[in-house]
């Protein structure tokens, strides 16, 4: 707010008010008020540059409105308003025809990040994806955030891309850890999907994954319980286990060197460990009167073939 008065004994006839606001005022507008008989534009915007009259007790208080930049990155900004004396007027005291205010510029909003699973519980072997929303709900842009997520073990070869929406800026792409600067006006958003494979060996019965946004050091982040987000997901094994035998020949010479093949096949996503194989073997068989039975069994892999 600007106050122009006149407190002499002459009306100031097309004295000059003028204002030139820092950048950092986005689209500024004024609106003027008159009093005491003082006169000249009521409304306007960008820089004041104004011929206005000033009786003897009048006047004028300038109200100016803008949006701070909710990207900059200053620690102040300053402005300076003056009133000047038109050519035919004895202004008798200059030094208060310039005003200067030195306003500190400080950073808030509210980053938060939440994560999702693709699936719930999860089967060891298969294609597995976690989803990262990272949104900023205040008034200032925040810019080189830290996004990061470490993936646990189990996870194999993680791959991710992220979507950047409202301005927000950073890698699209990445693999492994993610560990990124990244910036985010005020309802900006990112999304990040991250895909990679469920170790199919695994014997765990869950696992957790953590991600997190942190706010750069110039920023306050008025909300940091929503920071940090976690999912734990139950893990499970299922496949398709089968057997099928084979004799080595038939029929069967009595006292010949005689075979079984045992194939064991595992088609499901998961690795099958501590199956059991079992073969009850029956002296007895049709056409198998030796007293001499020589069996054989094929090496056989309980993982996903």
């Amino acid at each position: 707010m600007l106050f122009r008065s006149n407190t002499g004994l002459s009306q100031a006839t097309n004295a000059t008010v003028t204002d030139t606001f820092p950048s950092i005022l986005l689209n500024p507008t004024w609106t003027a008020v008159y009093s005491g008989g003082a006169s000249g534009a009521s409304v306007g915007s960008g820089t004041i540059n104004e011929l206005v009259t000033v009786p003897t007790g009048g006047q004028i208080v300038y109200t100016v409105t803008g949006k701070v930049d909710p990207s900059s990155l200053a620690t102040n900004f300053t402005n300076t308003a003056t009133v000047t004396a038109p050519n035919n007027f004895t202004d008798n005291v200059s030094t208060n025809n310039v005003s200067t205010v030195t306003s500190r510029l400080i950073r808030q909003g509210d980053l938060s990040i939440t994560k999702t699973a693709s699936s719930e519980p999860v089967v060891a072997g298969q294609t597995f994806s976690y989803t990262l929303t990272v949104n900023n709900t205040g008034l200032s842009q925040a810019t080189n955030a830290t996004v990061a997520d470490t993936f646990p073990s189990i996870l194999l070869n993680p791959t991710w891309t992220a979507v950047y929406s409202g301005g927000a800026s950073g890698a699209s792409v990445g693999s492994g850890t993610i560990n990124e600067l990244v910036t985010v006006p005020t309802g900006g958003q990112i999304i990040y999907t991250v895909t990679g494979t469920v170790d199919p060996s695994s014997l765990a019965t869950n696992f957790t994954n953590t991600a997190t946004v942190t706010a750069p050091n110039n920023f306050t982040d008025n909300v940091s319980t929503n920071n940090v987000s976690t999912v734990t997901s139950r893990l499970i094994r299922q496949g398709d286990l089968s057997i099928t035998k084979t004799a080595s020949s038939e029929p069967v010479t009595a006292g010949q060197t005689f075979s079984y093949t045992l194939t064991v096949n595992n088609t499901g996503l998961s690795q099958a460990t501590n199956a059991t194989v079992t073969d009850t073997l029956d002296r007895k068989s049709t056409r198998l009167n030796s007293s001499h039975l020589v069996i054989s069994y094929a090496v056989f892999c309980l993982k996903k073939k």
